[in-house]
């Protein structure tokens, strides 16, 4: 890890700059842990996803095909709404998407979150950047 040296900080013993790593360290392994552990949920999700999905296609009674349609409509709603915090989820999600995309109303839901998630990680978002661009000629 290299060293920041501040001038407040130059006269800190160096077991305090020692204690600042490894409270720098210990937070970025949490941020990590918990990206990991949404992303551990997507991928959890996408198998319930799959298994529903078979028993979608093996269906046969109208009765159980409708149940099966609405457990997979449950499961991609948890999708969307579970924040990916990595390239995992992220493909998990847009995966899904790309599979959905002849169904409008569930290919939507999930590229709308996977958009929002990859403007969160990013701290950048483009479409409003081209709102923002195209408002200004407008004006």
């Amino acid at each position: 890890m290299p060293w920041i040296r501040l001038k407040f900080c130059d006269n800190v013993p160096p077991q305090a700059a020692f204690t600042w790593e490894v409270m720098v360290l210990k937070a970025r392994a949490r941020a990590r842990e918990r990206g990991k552990t949404m992303d551990e949920d997507l991928t959890r999700l996408f198998r319930q996803w799959l298994s529903a999905f078979e028993k979608t296609q093996a269906a046969t009674r109208e009765k159980d095909i409708s149940s099966t349609y609405a457990a997979l409509g449950e499961i991609e709603s948890q999708i969307a709404t579970t924040p990916a915090e990595g390239l995992h989820g992220l493909a998990v999600k847009l995966g899904l998407h790309h599979f959905l995309n002849d169904h409008a109303d569930a290919a939507s839901q999930q590229a709308d979150s996977a958009y929002a998630d990859l403007v969160r990680l990013t701290g950048r978002d483009p479409a409003m950047e081209i709102f923002a661009r195209f408002a200004r000629e407008a004006a």
